[in-house]
């Protein structure tokens, strides 16, 4: 009776979000297609791909794998969580792959709309303090 109860979780469909970097040495064709292969992955298993954002090429924090910038894709979708964890090993022996975060949502998350990165606004210049007034002894009251 356990095994049906963990059979049953084992093939309902989950919502997850994952975030993907893409190595800048793929160019336009590959990436289309590196996206494509991760796309066609949850579909061929069952799993349906309800929105992608591709958020561009954006540098890094700091490198991952000698690189200074990655291209990155958002994608939320709904997947069985065994299917997740063989999609997880593809991405990390992945070579066009320089990392992914892989979310699982509940309820509430997943109706949330995509955000996008915030871009830093240039800094404001900082004004400089006014110069101290000229002292004059014309201008001192005697109290």
């Amino acid at each position: 009776m356990t095994e049906n109860i963990l059979t049953k979780k084992a093939d309902k469909l989950c919502n997850y979000e994952m975030v993907v970097i893409i190595g800048p040495q793929v160019i336009d064709e590959q990436l289309e297609t590196a996206i494509n292969n991760i796309t066609g992955f949850i579909t061929g298993r069952g799993g349906a791909v309800s929105e992608m954002d591709r958020w561009g090429k954006r540098p890094l924090a700091y490198p991952i794998k000698h690189s200074v910038s990655g291209t990155y894709v958002l994608l939320r979708f709904a997947l069985k969580p065994v299917a997740c964890k063989e999609l997880e090993n593809n991405l990390k022996i992945s070579d066009q792959v320089l990392r992914h975060l892989l979310i699982k949502l509940d309820g509430k998350e997943s109706k949330k709309p995509i955000a996008r990165p915030m871009v830093r606004a240039p800094a404001a210049p900082v004004a400089k303090p006014p110069a101290p007034a000229a002292s004059n002894s014309n201008n001192v009251v005697a109290g």
